[in-house]
């Protein structure tokens, strides 16, 4: 695990499945939010405030997190500034996962092999990606964004072994969101792999 200090009020966390599994926590538990993750990042927490002196005594924490094509994890810890007539007594947490996450492929090829590997690894559970994923063409690169899907660990393993033999993760920025929707071209609207697989006859 690396921690990061980006200003006074915000570190950054990076770690993976293997610090999870040094603490317990198997990647279902840990994205529904269970008490063992979130004691993981009360630990975080007093590592921040032993190497940083981050200080969460009467303050809100806003943990963002965000999962990567390479199963590691980014996590945004934030102290919220909290209303004089507000103090909290306790460290309160708030976290949120993204859901929300754009791949990168440099060819319609790339994609096409991409859905394929994908489905021949996952057989029948190729049905979980059947929503909320779509395909965009900008600068002469195929997006594939991908909103609220949660995997469990084995398929997240598999799809981040095929992205990194085909694509890479970009970004989870809403405004690159925005970018691709204002000034890119839609190739697959909805339902971007299983469509690409059902198109191309897979």
């Amino acid at each position: 695990m690396k921690l990061e200090k980006i200003n006074n009020n915000k570190i950054t966390a990076y770690f993976d499945l293997n610090d999870l599994e040094n603490h317990d926590i198997d990647f279902q538990s840990f994205m529904s939010n269970s008490p063992k993750s979130q004691q993981f990042f009360l630990d975080v927490l007093d590592i921040a405030k032993d190497k940083f002196n981050f200080n969460t005594d009467n303050y809100k924490i806003l943990i963002e997190t965000l999962v990567t094509d390479n199963g590691s994890f980014i996590c945004n810890l934030t102290r919220l500034i909290t209303d004089k007539d507000n103090i909290c007594t306790d460290t309160n947490i708030q976290e949120t996962i993204s859901k929300s996450s754009i791949y990168a492929f440099s060819s319609l090829d790339d994609f096409l092999n991409f859905c394929t590997s994908l489905k021949d690894n996952l057989k029948s559970n190729i049905n979980i990606f059947s929503h909320f994923s779509k395909l965009v063409l900008f600068n002469n690169t195929y997006y594939l964004v991908m909103q609220n899907i949660t995997l469990n660990f084995d398929i997240l393993e598999t799809f981040c072994a095929c992205i990194s033999e085909f694509g890479e993760y970009i970004s989870n920025s809403k405004y690159f969101n925005y970018r691709l929707n204002e000034y890119g071209t839609s190739i697959i609207s909805e339902n971007a792999i299983c469509n690409a697989l059902e198109f191309n006859n897979y």
